[in-house]
């Protein structure tokens, strides 16, 4: 009973999921080079703020000033505010921790607090108009 089940115990260690050591940059960020050295915060923010969603968010968020109501800006301000939570739990993975270790991920924390800080203008623009209004 002994081989077998040892041979058993190695098939399901081999069936667990493991770490991708080799090539995590190459899946996460293939244009990165390690001659280029580690990535910056702010090379990493700015990576962050240019990407498609971002950049949709942002426009949201510039309707959602340029418009004061509140129906668009609270929308907007969750969409942000969730971009920013995953942004978050993003970089808790093993694939990210293991990315900022070859060096090719730096931290999202800056792009994080602007996000947030970002969600907060239009909800607040929307709520001192409406202060504004005359009764």
């Amino acid at each position: 009973m002994g081989p077998l089940r040892r041979r058993l115990t190695t098939a399901a260690a081999l069936l667990l999921p493991a770490p991708a050591w080799a090539g995590t940059c190459a899946t996460i960020r293939p244009d990165w080079t390690a001659a280029a050295g580690p990535q910056g915060w702010l090379a990493e923010t700015a990576y962050i703020l240019a990407s498609p969603p971002a950049l949709i968010l942002f426009l949201l968020l510039a309707l959602a000033l340029v418009i004061p109501r509140l129906w668009l800006a609270i929308p907007a301000a969750l969409l942000a505010l969730a971009f920013a939570a995953l942004l978050t739990v993003s970089r808790q993975a093993d694939m990210a921790a293991l990315a900022q270790a070859e060096g090719c991920l730096a931290t999202a924390l800056p792009a994080t607090i602007l996000l947030v800080l970002a969600a907060l203008l239009p909800i607040a623009r929307a709520l001192v108009r409406r202060r504004r209004r005359p009764a």
